[in-house]
């Protein structure tokens, strides 16, 4: 996706409830089959959810120009975390999600954000795979 592209995207975002904004990326872009939908989650201290900064949007706009390489990435990644535990996990796949948190970014790392892959056999769980910038840097899975 180029620039012009994904801000384009990012002025379609809506308000989630009380979390912050999300949206969904258009069909070319896919984990698995599975459509991707970007959420920017603004509202850690209170609310009301306050509207992405510049910060949040210029990360998203890194991680659109990117997602031909990134997707490949957490892809790699969700199905390294699941071999062991299951055979053919990318047919369970569901729900895949980028996550940018303000929290995280404030105090954690301003280049840090999260790839979600659901799975349909884990009620509540997911494989997550952490990045910083556009390189994963670890993984783990849950609820």
């Amino acid at each position: 996706m180029d620039e012009k592209n994904a801000k384009a995207l990012l002025r379609r975002l809506v308000q989630s409830t009380g979390e912050g904004w999300h949206t969904d990326l258009p069909k070319l872009h896919r984990v698995f089959g599975q459509r991707i939908r970007l959420r920017i989650d603004t509202a850690w201290k209170a609310p009301p959810t306050p509207e992405p900064n510049a910060d949040e949007i210029g990360l998203a706009v890194t991680i659109l120009k990117s997602l031909d390489w990134v997707i490949p990435q957490a892809e790699r990644e969700y199905l390294a975390y699941c071999a062991p535990h299951c055979s053919a996990p990318a047919l369970h796949a569901r729900n895949p999600s980028i996550q940018i948190w303000r929290e995280t970014l404030v105090k954690e790392n301003p280049e840090k954000w999260r790839f979600f892959i659901g799975r349909d056999d884990w009620e509540d769980g997911s494989v997550c795979v952490e990045f910083v910038g556009l390189n994963a840097t670890a993984r783990w899975g849950g609820d």
